[in-house]
């Protein structure tokens, strides 16, 4: 993918001259290393030669059932245990 291939308005052109989402808390440019069948998907391996995260940014993470970013999940107290098995009976 180029720039010109970039959805309008959504990415900003980055380093590489490849699109760049400008709220994305990271990016990696990677090299193609291995394309591999696997049934009716195709998975696609790739070496990262680049990679920068922005300072004002906490990435994006899933833990708990939920996503969110790391100050959140520091803030917030976790479920009882009663909690998460209620859940199961519902």
């Amino acid at each position: 993918m180029t720039t010109t291939d970039a959805p309008a308005g959504l990415a900003a052109p980055g380093a590489h001259g490849l699109p760049r989402f400008p709220v994305a808390a990271g990016w990696a440019v990677c090299e193609l290393y291995n394309d591999v069948e696997a049934g009716d998907h195709r998975l696609l391996f790739g070496l990262v030669s680049r990679a920068e995260r922005r300072s004002d940014s906490a990435p994006l993470v899933y833990a708990d059932r939920t996503f969110g970013t790391h100050s959140g999940f520091a803030m917030r107290s976790p479920r009882p245990i009663a909690e998460h098995i209620a859940a199961f009976t519902r």
